[in-house]
């Protein structure tokens, strides 16, 4: 009995579990190895959201910040970005300028390239030396509740080498 019956049948079983566990290692090798791309393509992605600076300096969070909508972004771990979306800012304190808001009455004595004096509240009455570069040809946009004022944006860039200046 044990070598007519009993022999084939679990012969014949233990043949099926040889099969049963090359399939299954076949299907683990093949995850194994689709697992290995995945990280392989997580590892590129993570190394193309390196960001290095291109010099040293301060790097400042391009935040942004809007009351009538929601297009507001904040620099933080998980938040979504798309490609070419400035996500910081380095700063140079040699070319450092002052966005500001001109009424309407005084921008047309405004232009490119007239002197400026800029005072900054943290520096007290120290005034510094400083160049129009760039009038706004369209008024900045204004909350319903504001001044109904037209206010122009100005960019002047500060002239003079102020070490202890700061973006911002």
């Amino acid at each position: 009995v044990l070598q007519e019956y009993t022999k084939p049948k679990q012969m014949l079983s233990l043949k099926s579990d040889i099969r049963s566990a090359k399939a299954d290692w076949d299907s683990n090798q093949s995850s194994y190895e689709l697992e290995l791309r995945k990280l392989a393509e997580l590892k590129a992605e993570i190394e193309k959201c390196t960001i290095r600076a291109p010099e040293d300096g301060q790097a400042i969070h391009a935040n942004q910040a809007s009351s009538r909508s929601s297009n507001e972004f904040i620099v933080e771990a998980g938040a979504n970005v798309r490609e070419g979306q400035v996500i910081i800012r380095m700063p140079k304190s040699e070319r450092m300028q002052v966005k500001a808001k001109v009424n309407e009455t005084r921008v047309t004595m405004l232009k490119e390239g007239l002197d400026a004096t800029v005072r900054i509240d943290a520096f007290g009455d120290r005034s510094f030396r400083g160049r129009v570069t760039h009038v706004n040809e369209y008024p900045e946009a204004t909350s319903f509740f504001g001044s109904q004022a037209k206010e122009y944006a100005t960019e002047i860039q500060i002239v003079d080498q102020v070490a202890d200046l700061r973006s911002g």
